[in-house]
């Protein structure tokens, strides 16, 4: 499978349930922080925030990265395990942090962002790179940019906080764990949805190597 194919999720196939989630942190600058955040004196009568924290962003930049990068970590992850291992991790990595933030956090404190869950995007994707490493192909020109655009996007996602003067916190790590442990654990097996049949794939591995 082409590496552009893999990781992004406006390729054939297409997958579109990844794409609204970005367009979803990206919208999220317009929702207030005290509405959606996960403050630990509030979750007793209005429980949803353990979930609902993730959507209410800090900033632009913040929201745009989130988005971009939680959506071709999902998809790497959606390729090797199946959508359902997608959404699993991405769960794990919006709810586990909450409850440790609901335990940990004090009364008034506000738990606002979707970098717990990016870590955990990041932990899926590196998870399924490694288990289907030999499978990808990097014969074209576009596979080696869209690599190189994958890496440059990482590298952004672990700048950001440093830039923000924040330092990677235990959320971080918990989504990031969690997300890796999903795609580590799970049966290997690519999603329904890319199956091409035998014709098409014999001739986009032709196209593969003719085109630059």
């Amino acid at each position: 499978m082409p590496f552009l194919r893999f990781a992004f999720p406006l390729v054939r196939p297409r997958r579109w349930d990844l794409v609204f989630v970005a367009v979803l942190l990206l919208a999220g600058v317009l929702w207030s922080d005290q509405l959606l955040g996960l403050d630990p004196g509030k979750l007793a009568d209005e429980p949803w925030r353990v979930a609902t924290w993730v959507l209410a962003q800090q900033g632009p930049l913040q929201a745009a990265g989130n988005g971009i990068g939680l959506a071709i970590g999902m998809t790497m992850a959606a390729r090797c395990g199946g959508g359902w291992a997608a959404w699993t991790g991405m769960a794990g990595a919006i709810l586990l942090p909450g409850i440790w933030s609901w335990y940990w956090m004090e009364p008034g404190e506000l738990l606002v962002g979707a970098s717990p869950v990016l870590y955990g995007a990041l932990g899926m994707g590196a998870v399924s790179w490694v288990r289907v490493r030999h499978e990808l192909t990097y014969a074209r020109r576009k596979d080696w940019m869209a690599g190189f655009a994958t890496l440059g996007l990482v590298a952004l996602t672990l700048a950001i906080p440093m830039l923000a003067d924040e330092t990677v916190r235990g959320v971080h790590v918990i989504g990031f764990v969690w997300g890796g442990l999903v795609l580590a654990l799970i049966p290997r097996d690519w999603d329904a949805s890319a199956t091409l049949g035998r014709g098409s794939l014999e001739q986009e591995s032709t196209l593969d190597r003719t085109l630059p």
